[in-house]
């Protein structure tokens, strides 16, 4: 049975865990008997990104969980990947098995675990036998609600900000001129030769970031440790566009197939 880890109110990362990017992470750990799965550390990697098509690398973590002295991955460490930076992060989905927190969680197989030590019990003296009390339910803790917000960026049709990224990479890189009025023809010629891509196929390389691009890279998801809110982030490239592919005439002109709307919203709730 899969277990949700707490680590201070946020999801431990475990292996085959997704991320906002569709990824999902895989743990160099064997697996726990307590989470049913190995644990994800910072230097893990994850399959290839659906985006960019290159595996992700966990460059975040916690430093209240050490495994092997690795920090620990939790909800929302990011994953670097050739998509923008803090665009790719993992997603800890809540369990109704139950939540197991870092203390009771036993190591499996080498790994070892670092944690803050538990104060040491008190003794009381061989002449004094303290009462037995019942605990009452208002010692117990109230639950704690967490409201998750989780934005959705769909770009318009035939914008995609990979291929945008990429394509300023490639043609910084052969040092064009932007400035030049030869510009637009310049960029075709550099999607051709760098990308294998030309005319109606190169929109999406020659165009530049849009709004929901930028939003979408200002949009909070870092938030106070304490607080009860949660944000995520996820942003869905355009109709008729997939990273690293000639752009679709159909898919931009009709809405359907592999790049339609059906498509992308599928995508966004994968």
């Amino acid at each position: 049975m899969l277990h949700f880890v707490s680590i201070d109110a946020l999801g431990l990362a475990l292996d085959g865990d997704k991320t906002t990017t569709g990824a999902r992470c895989i743990s160099s750990l064997p697996v726990n008997q307590d989470t049913g799965r190995g644990m994800v550390r910072v230097g893990d990697n994850t399959t290839p990104c659906p985006l960019c098509k290159i595996p992700g690398t966990v460059v975040t973590g916690t430093p209240d969980f050490i495994i092997d002295g690795a920090w620990a991955a939790i909800h929302d460490s990011e994953v670097k990947c050739g998509c923008p930076a803090g665009s790719n992060r993992i997603i800890v989905p809540l369990s109704d098995a139950g939540a197991v927190t870092q203390n009771t969680v036993r190591p499996t197989g080498h790994s070892s675990f670092s944690r803050q030590p538990d104060e040491p019990p008190v003794t009381s003296p061989p002449s004094f036998t303290p009462p037995l009390s019942t605990p009452s339910e208002s010692d117990s803790p109230a639950p704690q609600d967490v409201t998750l917000t989780i934005g959705l960026f769909f770009d318009g049709t035939g914008n995609n900000a990979v291929n945008t990224e990429n394509m300023i990479k490639a043609c910084t890189a052969r040092h064009f001129d932007y400035t030049s009025a030869e510009a637009e023809v310049i960029m075709a010629r550099c999607a051709r030769e760098e990308f294998g891509v030309s005319g109606t196929g190169a929109g999406s390389y020659i165009g530049y970031y849009t709004n929901v691009h930028w939003l979408h890279t200002l949009y909070q998801t870092d938030l106070l440790p304490d607080s009860t809110a949660a944000q995520a982030s996820l942003y869905i490239d355009g109709i008729g566009t997939e990273a690293g592919k000639p752009d679709s005439l159909i898919g931009q002109s009709l809405g359907i197939a592999d790049t339609g709307v059906i498509a992308k919203t599928d995508k966004a709730v994968a």
